[in-house]
């Protein structure tokens, strides 16, 4: 991906979350979410990579943003400053004004002595946040980054203010800035008001955002349309008494001044007399017209721009109106297709079966990547009652022993979760299965146990390793995420795959290898490294070639998913292992990674996926069966940890409604059923249609009738 797409990558992420969002929202009991297909792994790994961090500088601005709206809003009569750029960099945002502003600076924003700049940290506290952005209109919703200074700063500029801009020199190198822009309008948070039209280009775009952003086949039909919403726009800047920018903020005349942006490619621009039209409306009624026009490339039209922006050969931005000397943002055609494509995907596929556990311990072998037993050491569940021969009920045990309707008349569950979630299990499965692990009390014990000498690695939350050798206090979340890399291979790695999975020449992975070992220190148990000489693990020895493996290193998803295997083998005297399980959940699964890095958790089976449904669903049995015993007070900790660690599944808030009810707090579930699940809304757009699981379980409840 090149410069510009990586930092596209934060809006992208932002896109790609929602999506999975929904498809964890939807997901059935004892399922995963699908995986992304081998062609689109690069995209997403450049995604993982540059996303997180993107993400954040990308919320920080559109709070940023809404707070201006929200401070505009609360002053009467009060007008947004006059921005022209934002630079975004170095723990700052800044605005760039036209002209001093004639009213107050709005909190928390600090002026210059010029006026020109208002200026607020990024570690400021802002007035809006994740729980009142939707109640203010993004001001600036045509703002889009456009290239990155010398000194690393991010700069963005307002299109709609621009009016009518046009891209110059190289006409490839214009067509990838156009391109990029079109793109980030699509996914950017703060531009959700907006519509892009492209002409002549960009069709491999449409599938990032088919709702925000179309192709048009002819550009005068466009521009005329266009036009026609201009002059609208201009007329209600008339009646108001308002410029756009300030009537958005304050609401006025609903949509009209909602914006527009044309993109077009040269080879059309010279012909159309609509398009010379509307650029006409634009270039009379600045900051009016609710439009921005972008030629993307030379043409005759270029002269009518209020902006000339030049793309140089090699990737340069000059803006000369601001003195900018940028390297340019840019997406290329095959770029943008892959973010396209990946964003479709995840919309658009089916959940999968949860693979079976890939590694070679004894306990592996009775259950699936999540910890849940394989279906051929189960039975089908039947209810009290109809135990078939030649079992007799008891000759089998399972976690939820009672009859369905037992369950489902006390909780929010199906008889398609009991089945899945807690089928028969023979009772000659349960000593096998913990002969399989006799080690798993004493390892579970030295997690607990604050003093315990046996490193430990936290993937069921923020990752962290606590060991007990020497390193660089500087250093810790790289060589944090050497030691994750190598928890989650079954088989160890070689050093050609570290190398290829950190990008690292042999002599800095070796190294690098080396002050993993150092830090992860001595193995009381054996007297060895935790990270053996390759040619001296366990793997190593067996194959005949270098292999690094981990060894006793306690990792919190393996206990998990340890306890859970056990606890389902036990039946009903497993919910215990479950909800010890469940203890060791801090919260979201590889939660805060190390920015730049963990782009090998994309490869291969997704783990941190595998593990938000194993804990929703362990989660799930454990608030099943105390509703069903009337121990609430367990219900409700089972079901919030489902919640922190797996904030969209919907599996875990129609738990928490059934805890509400069962703890007489009635008015309070309906209000959260609405709000968390009947309306809910993971792009702040209309609710989505409920799953049939949802429906399913709200008529058999008989909470809020009318739904489904």
């Amino acid at each position: 991906m090149t410069a510009g797409g990586a930092l596209l990558a934060g809006g992208v992420f932002s896109a790609l979350l929602i999506q999975r969002r929904r498809q964890f929202r939807r997901r059935p009991a004892g399922r995963t979410i699908a995986s992304t297909p081998p062609v689109l792994i690069e995209v997403e790994k450049a995604v993982v990579s540059h996303g997180r961090p993107g993400l954040a500088r990308a919320g920080f601005l559109d709070a940023a943003l809404r707070s201006l709206s929200a401070a505009t809003a609360a002053v009467p009569d009060g007008r947004l400053p006059d921005v022209v750029a934002v630079r975004h960099g170095a723990g700052q945002l800044n605005l760039r004004l036209a002209a001093p502003h004639p009213g107050p600076v709005a909190a928390p924003w600090t002026a210059d002595e010029s006026g020109l700049w208002w200026s607020v940290s990024t570690e400021q506290e802002l007035p809006v946040g994740d729980a009142n952005a939707g109640g203010f209109l993004a001001p600036l919703p045509t703002l889009a980054a456009v290239g990155t200074d010398a000194d690393g700063y991010v700069w963005l500029l307002d299109l709609e203010r621009a009016g009518a801009i046009a891209l110059t020199g190289d006409p490839a190198r214009c067509l990838d800035l156009a391109r990029f822009l079109a793109a980030e309008l699509s996914v950017n948070t703060w531009s959700d008001h907006l519509s892009v039209t492209i002409v002549g280009f960009g069709d491999e775009l449409v599938g990032l955002n088919p709702a925000r952003l179309r192709q048009s086949l002819g550009l005068n039909g466009a521009a005329a349309t266009l036009t026609v919403d201009a002059v609208e726009a201009v007329d209600a800047c008339t009646s108001s008494g308002m410029d756009v920018r300030s009537g958005r903020v304050r609401d006025v005349c609903a949509d009209t001044f909602m914006p527009h942006v044309l993109m077009v490619a040269p080879h059309l621009a010279d012909d159309s007399v609509r398009l010379a039209d509307l650029l006409q409306v634009v270039a009379t009624h600045p900051g009016r017209a609710a439009m921005a026009i972008i030629l993307a490339g030379d043409s005759a039209l270029s002269g009518q721009a209020s902006l000339v922006m030049h793309v140089s050969k090699v990737g340069r931005l000059i803006v000369p109106e601001l003195g900018l000397d940028l390297r340019a943002n840019q997406l290329t055609p095959d770029e943008g297709l892959g973010i396209s494509q990946m964003l479709a995907h995840a919309a658009a596929a089916a959940d999968e079966p949860m693979p079976v556990a890939a590694g070679d311990h004894p306990w592996q072998a009775y259950c699936d990547a999540a910890g849940s037993l394989l279906p051929e050491h189960t039975l089908p569940r039947s209810d009290v009652g109809e135990w078939p021969e030649p079992f007799g009920e008891a000759a089998t045990t399972s976690l939820l022993p009672l009859a369905d309707q037992s369950y489902q008349d006390a909780a929010a569950t199906t008889a398609g979760d009991l089945a899945t979630l807690a089928p028969r299990v023979p009772a000659g499965l349960r000593p096998a299965v913990e002969a399989a692990d006799p080690t798993l009390d004493a390892d579970v014990a030295a997690w607990l146990d604050p003093d315990s000498d046996l490193p430990r690695l936290t993937l069921l939350g923020p990752v962290q390793l606590r060991a007990h050798g020497e390193l660089e206090k500087n250093r810790v979340g790289f060589y944090t995420e050497i030691v994750a890399y190598l928890a989650t291979r079954e088989n160890g790695a070689t050093l050609a795959q570290f190398e290829t999975a950190f990008n690292l020449a042999p002599t800095r992975a070796r190294s690098d290898i080396r002050i993993a070992r150092n830090w992860l220190g001595v193995n009381p148990r054996t007297g060895r490294k935790h990270l053996p000489d390759a040619l001296k693990s366990t793997s190593g020895q067996a194959r005949g070639i270098g292999v690094y493996e981990l060894e006793d290193v306690l990792v919190d998803a393996d206990l998990f998913r340890r306890l859970r295997v056990r606890g389902q083998a036990r039946g009903a005297d497993g919910i215990s292992d479950l909800a010890l399980a469940l203890s060791l959940v801090a919260g979201p699964p590889f939660d805060q990674l190390r920015s730049g890095g963990y782009e090998w958790l994309t490869e291969g089976a997704r783990i941190d996926h595998h593990l938000v449904c194993a804990i929703a669903d362990v989660a799930h049995v454990v608030t099943t069966h105390s509703l069903a015993a009337g121990d609430v007070e367990r219900a409700r900790a089972a079901a919030e940890i489902a919640q922190l660690a797996a904030p969209y599944e919907e599996i875990p808030r129609l738990d928490l409604v059934a805890v509400r009810e069962a703890e007489g707090h009635l008015e309070e579930a309906e209000g959260y059923l609405r709000d968390e699940v009947c309306n809910r809304s993971d792009d702040d757009g209309a609710p989505e249609d409920l799953s049939e699981r949802t429906q399913a379980i709200l008529r058999r409840r008989e909470w809020l009738s009318q739904a489904g």
